[in-house]
């Protein structure tokens, strides 16, 4: 008999469902809560008997986090965190049509026994609160961004009361007060973490990514697993070219899958725009491109398709941007 158990965790806001394959037997499901208590819990059951249990969940933003590294400490469990675009492609290859938690652990279950295992590496504390504070930033620019659109909108107008107009000009300063403030701390963060430090200072050697752009690019970047390569991170940031295809005579791009990281995608947007106009190299593939027929934002999304990939080959090798190697003409 092996001694190697798998195990699949459906993880919800409140609660773990936690499914045993030992010997080639299911063991009966238990349910546990999404608590530090449930997490210690979990390890107890997943350990009995002194067995190695290989354990995979799916990402799920916060509900997953802190099981994942909890898991990932214990020396008797292995664990993988699983996109979930990974777990439905598998589902639908299993043609698993229903949608419960049950059977959500069940393909989890036959993903840890049959696929190849990556095991997760938690990063570091410092990376896991760059990636809030960076998150907080680019939520705040966006309601700061709507302030903006309705200030112009209320200044078009003379009926617009001016007490209006002066609460959403101080609006406007709270949102400046508070991007500003947590910049400082995500600057303070980096300093004290040599690997963010280095990568940060990377970033900023692209032509269009500021101290700004960085903090929001790494704050995504430095969670993510090594082994990730760049067609990986492509999917990530939702930037891969989504196909439709039926039968033999429909077979045509949809555009991007949009399905991925939206904050990683958001910060890639306007360091992709100004160097486009700043870097001749970067500038001269997005001409290529319109040249072809491609329309701008077409042609702007592979921008940010190709600094992604350049991203990735430079916190590789820890090596600066070099536009030469961006697009050879």
């Amino acid at each position: 008999m092996s001694h190697l158990d798998f195990a699949s965790i459906e993880v919800s806001k409140k609660e773990l469902k936690v499914i045993v394959l030992r010997d080639g037997r299911i063991l009966k499901p238990r349910d546990f809560t999404n608590a530090p208590r449930g997490h210690q819990a979990v390890c107890g059951h997943l350990e009995r008997d002194g067995r190695t249990v290989r354990a995979v969940l799916e990402a799920t933003g916060v509900y997953s986090r802190d099981l994942a590294v909890t898991l990932s400490r214990r020396p008797g469990i292995e664990v993988m965190v699983l996109n979930p675009q990974g777990s439905r492609n598998f589902a639908r290859a299993m043609l698993k049509r229903g949608k419960t938690d049950k059977v959500d652990a069940e393909v989890l279950l036959e993903y840890a026994r049959r696929m190849p295992f990556k095991p997760f590496k938690p990063p570091s504390e410092a990376a896991y609160k760059l990636r809030a504070i960076s998150r907080k930033m680019q939520s705040l620019a966006k309601l700061r961004g709507e302030m903006y659109g309705q200030l112009e909108a209320e200044r078009g107008t003379k009926t617009t009361p001016k007490i209006v107009i002066a609460l959403t000009q101080k609006m406007i300063r709270v949102y400046n007060k508070a991007i500003e403030k947590l910049k400082g701390e995500a600057a303070k963060l980096i300093a004290l973490a040599p690997d963010l430090a280095r990568k940060f200072e990377l970033l900023q050697t692209i032509p269009g990514v500021a101290e700004l752009s960085a903090i929001y690019i790494l704050g995504e970047l430095a969670t993510l697993p090594d082994y990730l390569g760049p067609k990986q991170l492509t999917a990530f940031a939702g930037l891969d070219p989504q196909q439709f295809q039926s039968g033999s005579s429909v077979n045509k791009k949809k555009g991007i899958s949009k399905k991925g990281n939206v904050y990683l995608r958001t910060a890639l947007y306007m360091p992709a725009m100004s160097a486009s106009y700043h870097d001749p190299y970067i500038s001269r593939f997005k001409q290529t491109l319109t040249g072809r027929g491609k329309k701008p934002l077409v042609a702007l999304t592979a921008v940010m398709r190709k600094l992604l990939h350049s991203i990735y080959g430079m916190l590789k090798n820890d090596t600066p941007f070099e536009g030469r190697l961006f697009y050879r003409s």
